[in-house]
């Protein structure tokens, strides 16, 4: 079974949370952008828009906050395959052919979260830098 290093496993466990409270805050803001408090509402009736681009201002932010809400459902998603590998993989639960199958998908996924979310990008794939660079892989191939 294959064992993941201390600096791999914290990396692992700071990404898994910043992951978690980046779903949180999407939600949050698909929330808000979705239920608008009257003060905007009435600010934004306020510039004097025509009634049509006041109704446009009003379906723009409706369709960001339903794009944010399915952001942060698919992030969401991701994130409890991502907790059930990546536990797996601290645990120790993996032959060496599985970690390192899950250690390539944690860098691509990190790579992936380069676009969206740099710091949960960068920590998944110096995690994953780190496991596979581990001698463990180096004798066994």
């Amino acid at each position: 079974m294959y064992e993941l290093n201390t600096t791999s496993k914290t990396l692992t466990i700071i990404g898994l949370c910043l992951e978690i409270i980046t779903v949180i805050l999407l939600l949050i803001l698909a929330f808000f952008l979705l239920s608008m408090p009257e003060v905007l509402k009435d600010a934004i009736r306020a510039e004097g828009l025509p009634d049509s681009q006041e109704a446009l201002v009003f379906l723009i932010l409706d369709i960001a906050g339903l794009a944010v809400m399915i952001w942060g459902f698919v992030l969401f998603v991701v994130f409890w395959v991502n907790l059930y590998l990546f536990s797996r993989l601290m645990l120790g639960k993996f032959t060496h052919a599985k970690a390192k199958s899950v250690l390539i998908y944690q860098a691509v996924w990190g790579g992936i979260n380069i676009v969206t979310n740099q710091i949960v990008g960068i920590v998944y794939l110096v995690s994953a830098i780190m496991g596979l660079n581990k001698k463990e892989f180096e004798s066994r191939e």
